[in-house]
C-alpha cells in the first residue's frame, strides 16, 4: 500500500469531487458541522480553508470524453462554435464531446443567454486552459495520483483510459472505477482497480445529487488498499 497518493477526480458528474472534498475536509476538521462544510465549498467568502481544483471536479464528463480530453491534450475542448444552451440549471453544453457546464458560467438570474455567453466565453476558455494544464502536469509529477471515476453504467472506454494514462503519465498512477457494478481490471494489473458503490436511497425522493454518504465514506476507507 503507498502511503502518500492525492485524490483526482475524473467525474463523471460534480458527486465524485464533492465527496472527495467531504471526505478531505472532514478529516481535517472531525468536529465541524455539515454546514461549515458547505460554505467552505460553495461560498468563497466563507472559505477558510483551501480545496485543490482539476478541470473534471465540476462539470459533467461521458468517459470517452474524458479519454479524448488527455489524449488530445486538451486541445480543442472548449471552442465557442461547440457550445449551446440548455435551457437548464447546466447552462452550457459542449455538443461535440457531450460535456455540460453548470459551473464556468453565472448567470445573474439564473437564466443563461447567448449574451451572457458570448460575455463570459473569454474568461470560462482562460480557466479550462489553465485547469489543462494543471491536469497535464499532474501526469508529470513523481508523487502517485489516485483518480476516481464514479459511473452509474459500466463504461466501454476502460481499457482505453487505461491506456492512455500509462502511455501520457510519466508519474505513478492508479484508476480507480467506483459504481454500481463492477468492472473486471485484472488485465490493468495495478493500474486500476473496480470499488461497487451500492449508492443506497432510503427514501427515493429523497435522492441526493451528492450521493449517498455512507456508501462513500465505506469507499475513501477502501481506497488507500487500492494503491499498490
Amino acid at each position: 500500500m503507498v502511503e502518500d497518493f492525492r485524490i483526482v477526480s475524473l467525474g463523471t458528474t460534480c458527486r465524485t469531487k464533492y465527496q472527495i472534498l467531504r471526505n478531505e475536509y472532514f478529516r481535517r476538521f472531525p468536529n465541524r458541522k455539515m454546514n461549515e462544510f458547505h460554505m467552505a465549498v460553495f461560498d468563497p467568502k466563507a472559505r477558510d480553508y483551501h480545496f485543490d481544483t482539476h478541470i473534471f471536479d465540476w462539470q459533467i464528463t461521458p468517459v470517452s470524453s474524458v479519454c479524448e480530453y488527455i489524449e488530445s491534450d486538451f486541445t480543442g475542448i472548449f471552442e465557442r462554435e461547440d457550445l449551446e444552451l440548455t435551457g437548464d440549471i447546466n447552462h452550457v453544453k459542449n455538443r461535440r464531446f457531450g460535456t455540460y457546464h453548470p459551473h464556468l458560467f453565472h448567470p445573474p438570474n439564473g437564466v443563461m443567454t447567448q449574451e451572457l455567453l458570448n460575455a463570459q466565453y473569454a474568461e470560462a476558455k482562460s480557466k479550462m486552459d489553465w485547469l489543462s494544464s494543471k491536469f497535464q502536469a499532474n501526469l508529470r509529477l513523481k508523487q502517485t495520483i489516485l483518480y476516481l471515476l464514479y459511473h452509474t453504467t459500466i463504461p466501454n472506454d476502460s481499457c482505453q483510459l487505461i491506456n492512455i494514462f500509462t502511455k501520457k503519465s510519466t508519474g505513478r498512477f492508479h484508476v480507480v472505477f467506483a459504481g454500481v457494478e463492477a468492472i473486471d481490471t485484472s488485465i490493468f494489473g495495478s493500474a486500476a482497480s473496480s470499488i461497487v458503490m451500492p449508492e443506497r436511497v432510503h427514501k427515493p425522493e429523497e435522492r441526493r445529487w451528492e450521493g449517498d454518504d455512507n456508501d462513500w465514506d465505506r469507499l475513501f476507507e477502501i481506497l488507500p488498499q487500492t494503491v499498490t
